[in-house]
C-alpha cells in the first residue's frame, strides 16, 4: 500500500515536472533579448510552484482514495467486530502516514515565490 502511494507520487512528480518544462522550452524565445523580465521569471517559477503544490495535493488524494477503497473492500470481507476494529485501526494509521507524507512534500517545497519589487507592469 505504501509503495503503491510512493510510486503515485513519484509519477506524478515525472510527468508534472516534464509538463511543466515542455512548454517553457517549446516558447523559448530566439529574438535578440535572451534576458527575461522579472515578472516573466516570477510567473514562471509561480506556474512551477502551482503546479508542483497540485501533484502533491494529488498525490495525498489518490493515496486516501486507495486507502479508503482498501479499508471497505477488507471491511466488506470481515466477519467479526475484533477484525473490523483493527481494519478501521490500520486504515486510520495509513492516513496518518500519508498526511504526514503530504505535510513533509509541502514544507519542502517551501512557500510560494514572492512578485519582484519595483515596476509591476511591463
Amino acid at each position: 500500500m505504501k509503495s503503491l502511494a510512493k510510486r503515485a507520487v513519484l509519477l506524478l512528480t515525472v510527468a508534472t515536472t516534464f509538463g511543466v518544462m515542455a512548454p517553457a522550452v517549446a516558447h523559448a524565445s530566439t529574438d535578440s533579448s535572451p534576458v527575461a523580465s522579472d515578472m516573466q521569471v516570477y510567473r514562471l517559477a509561480l506556474q512551477t510552484y502551482d503546479h508542483e503544490r497540485q501533484v502533491i495535493n494529488r498525490a495525498y488524494h489518490l493515496a486516501w482514495v486507495h486507502d479508503r477503497a482498501t479499508e471497505l473492500r477488507k471491511l466488506h470481507s470481515a466477519k467479526s467486530a475484533a477484525r473490523k476494529s483493527i481494519i478501521r485501526a490500520a486504515y486510520r494509521e495509513a492516513i496518518v502516514e500519508a498526511t504526514a507524507v503530504w505535510q513533509s512534500a509541502l514544507a519542502d517545497l517551501g512557500s510560494a515565490p514572492e512578485p519582484p519589487l519595483g515596476d509591476h507592469i511591463r
